[in-house]
């Protein structure tokens, strides 16, 4: 199914238009990880969040496939990390316990990536601290991970979420050289901060900067998008946006935030309040020259009343068939940026092999 820029089709909803190519990628994001966003040191609790997103979303997808195109597949980052290996005893904890699990949804189409934390603990305070200002930590983190999941599932792993939304230009250089193929952290508009309520060493960057849409970065500015660029990791932004009615339409380069240090821009979390989601969704449709929604949740999140509420607005909204729930590689082949798959794993095989 290929890109059509030029669509002609219109859906009406109330007073006002909206429109779409022939077909918009959605991402679907579940952030598998314990319960608890900070757990005691030697909690060895399951991650029930995560065992009752299976069989939730085993159920959204064959609801989902009788109305929007292509078969529904989504997209599970996996928590591994020194914070998991302190309560579990291994970092890779996570991908081995649910280890069938994760190859059974592989083999439906799914795909399974990495969502790694910085979290380091603090004897001196008895709690965890978000590390970002020592990135001989943050390295550990990455390398930890890549390192547990290759091991687990015996395969790289193409898929990366950092947390805490943190992003910065070695650290897209540290995704390339493990081999990452799609990284989904960045959050255009999130103005940077210090966390007020947890410990935390190290701002997270202000993202008034980042696109809107894929791009590949610049060697030297992971929040400027290199054109000319041919290799390194794609950087997929997750879908924010102004939630309320009146919020200025994007027209910069690359679809960037206008103005988010006085426009609020919100993150689609399928936790938002649904009018506010729909509200979102149909301005996406409307303002982005190649529209697409990466969304994100949680995986203890799947009890909220919302998330349900949300996936239904998707299932049932006029461009339903139009919508498309896929992986990172798929969508940027419906989008013009990627030939094929089978063209982006080769190159990806290329720059992994030793020189």
């Amino acid at each position: 199914m290929a890109f059509t820029q030029n669509s002609k089709e219109f859906a009406s909803r109330g007073d006002i238009e909206i429109h779409a190519p022939s077909v918009v990628p959605i991402l679907l994001c579940i952030d598998a990880e314990p319960d608890a966003h900070d757990p005691p040191r030697n909690d060895k609790s399951f991650w029930y969040g995560v065992e009752k997103c299976f069989s939730a979303l085993e159920s959204w997808r064959n609801r989902l496939s009788e109305t929007t195109a292509g078969s529904p597949n989504f997209n599970w980052f996996v928590r591994a990390d020194p914070q998991i290996a302190e309560g579990y005893g291994d970092s890779a904890w996570g991908l081995s316990h649910y280890e069938a699990a994760w190859r059974s949804l592989m083999a439906r189409g799914d795909e399974v990536g990495l969502h790694v934390h910085a979290q380091r603990w603090v004897d001196a305070v008895g709690g965890w601290c978000a590390e970002h200002r020592d990135h001989g930590w943050i390295s550990h983190c990455v390398h930890m991970g890549f390192a547990a999941y290759e091991r687990v599932l015996l395969k790289r792993c193409a898929m990366f979420r950092f947390g805490n939304r943190f992003m910065n230009t070695s650290l897209a250089r540290m995704l390339t050289e493990v081999g990452t193929r799609y990284d989904l952290t960045l959050e255009p508009g999130y103005r940077g901060r210090s966390d007020v309520e947890n410990l935390h060493s190290g701002y997270c960057p202000n993202y008034a900067r980042v696109p809107r849409e894929p791009y590949r970065a610049d060697v030297n500015d992971v929040f400027c998008p290199d054109p000319c660029r041919v290799a390194g990791a794609w950087h997929i932004p997750l879908t924010t946006g102004i939630l309320e009615p009146a919020g200025p339409c994007s027209q910069l380069p690359y679809h960037r935030p206008v103005a988010p240090e006085s426009n609020a821009y919100r993150t689609f979390n399928l936790g938002l309040a649904p009018n506010r989601f729909r509200r979102g969704v149909d301005n996406i449709l409307q303002e982005l020259e190649h529209p697409y929604l990466a969304v994100v949740f949680r995986a203890n999140a799947i009890l909220n009343p919302n998330v349900d509420a949300n996936l239904e607005t998707l299932r049932t909204h006029p461009l339903a068939r139009k919508f498309w729930f896929t992986t990172p590689g798929r969508a940027l082949q419906l989008l013009g940026y990627e030939r094929s798959d089978r063209d982006s794993e080769a190159r990806h095989n290329a720059q992994a092999r030793p020189r």
